[in-house]
């Protein structure tokens, strides 16, 4: 195992499954959403994830390629950092009028996601169905407003995003563009690292971000690690 690097394994002949059919198996990194299409389309790799939402259909109606899809428990979402001065509970309730998911759902993600109205698929049948939060840009203005910003002096915060999940850059755009008509100047840094970068809180405000929220049928484990003090995905210090 090298980090962000490569994973190769051997066949280990007495699996308690039965032998496995493959000899071996190369699992590589690559952050480029773009470059694993190309790596699959030429032969390079046998099988990858994530592909990139406009890609799908490509590779759907390739020769040589085909995809699947199926409702999973990644949840996409704006991170606040709540060491920054600037996200206030007023500020953080204005972003959160900001973001239209529905549109973000459709055009971003091209349906191949569901405007969410917490960290949970609501496919689980333990998890309520509750009203999805629309877009009040006229509310965000207000709010900022009585924040003291305006027009002329624009609430100004970074926002950190990354191309290991490509749709993350989109979204943050559309963020950025709607958050503008709401008074808030949102400068966006791409960065490779994002774990990296996160860790120093004095360089973001927000940060686009994904989670695998449910990885085991267990809501403590998100909780845990999300929000507790020594969480190890509470990067924003909620």
């Amino acid at each position: 195992y090298k980090q962000s690097q490569n994973i190769k394994l051997d066949r280990f002949n007495d699996y308690w499954q039965g032998k496995p059919k493959l000899d071996h198996v190369n699992v590589t990194y690559q952050e480029d959403g773009n470059a694993r299409t190309s790596d699959l389309a030429s032969g390079k790799a046998d099988v990858i994830t994530d592909v990139p939402v406009e890609k799908e259909k490509e590779l759907k109606d390739g020769d040589k390629t085909t995809t699947s899809a199926v409702s999973g428990f990644r949840t996409s979402l704006v991170m606040y950092n709540h060491t920054s001065d600037k996200m206030t509970k007023p500020v953080r309730k204005a972003l959160d009028k900001v973001i239209n998911r529905e549109s973000i759902a459709r055009n971003v993600s091209k349906n191949h996601a569901q405007p969410a109205t917490g960290p949970f698929n609501t496919k689980l049948d333990f998890i309520d169905k509750q009203p999805i939060q629309k877009q009040d840009l006229e509310e965000a203005k207000q709010i900022i407003k009585e924040e003291g910003y305006s027009k002329s002096n624009p609430l100004k915060l970074t926002v950190s995003t990354y191309n290991g999940r490509p749709e993350l850059p989109k979204m943050a755009q559309v963020i950025q563009s709607d958050a503008k008509k709401a008074n808030i100047d949102i400068t966006i840094r791409n960065v490779d690292d994002i774990e990296g970068y996160l860790s120093d809180k004095k360089q973001w405000d927000a940060s686009l971000y994904s989670f695998g929220t449910i990885p085991r049928g267990d809501t403590g484990y998100f909780f845990n690690q999300a929000y507790k003090p020594k969480g190890a995905i509470n990067s924003g210090d909620y």
